[in-house]
């Protein structure tokens, strides 16, 4: 055979081997072509969650429990910050009176916390504003966490921020209990003072007892 021959009996048979392959449908290969679900218990898809994971903590309420005091040196002793909270979760934070960390720059309205974000635990992680004697300034990381009427951070690069004390009044305890207590029914006051009177009359003007003897008709007055 010729080498010319050769070739062409080759992509012959290469363009009918294709052809036959392309003749032949093939079904895609599917999860329900190797076993069956109900054996295995397995549904078509898994279940939507719903509820949120138990262990999950709301945002701290830093800017309920505000405005805050910088406690944990005495550099910025009268430092005080209040936190605003967008979203639920998003919160930055603006001085009240700059106290002793005036002499570093800081004024107060000014930004000194910004990009709070609330993770899953509670905590409040973002940046704070860092500012020398010289007036160099940078963006620091910081993590916060809020345990009853003090505000930690764990991680700065400051050591001023490791303890805010809330400076928020007390809450009365039974605020919202006077708040939603139902008044006294109206009929019910009018009996107890009406029973309140008799009781009164009764001990002002006893009732004559049995007991006490009779005035016999000799004894009334001729």
């Amino acid at each position: 055979m010729k080498p010319g021959n050769h070739l062409l009996a080759l992509l012959l048979g290469a363009s009918l081997f294709a052809a036959a392959c392309a003749a032949t449908p093939t079904a895609p290969t599917t999860r329900a072509d190797l076993f069956e679900e109900d054996d295995l218990g397995l549904s078509s898809a898994p279940p939507p969650v719903t509820e949120p994971f138990a262990w999950r903590k709301p945002p701290a309420p830093i800017a309920d429990n505000g405005p805050w005091e910088v406690t944990g040196c005495r550099q910025k002793k009268g430092l005080t910050v209040a936190f605003t909270v967008s979203d639920d979760k998003t919160a930055t934070g603006k001085i009240v009176e700059p106290g002793k960390a005036a002499i570093l720059g800081y004024e107060a309205g000014e930004v000194i916390f910004t990009d709070l974000v609330a993770n899953d635990f509670g905590a409040w992680r973002g940046k704070y504003k860092w500012r020398n004697a010289f007036g160099v300034e940078r963006w620091d990381p910081i993590y916060m966490l809020m345990e009853g009427d003090i505000l930690s951070a764990t991680m700065t690069t400051d050591a001023c921020f490791k303890k805010m004390e809330s400076l928020a009044p007390p809450k009365a305890e039974n605020a919202d209990a006077e708040a939603t207590a139902e008044p006294a029914d109206k009929t019910d006051i009018e009996v107890r003072e009406a029973t309140d009177t008799n009781t009164s009359a009764a001990k002002t003007n006893p009732a004559p007892s049995q007991d006490s003897p009779k005035a016999s008709p000799a004894d009334a007055p001729q």
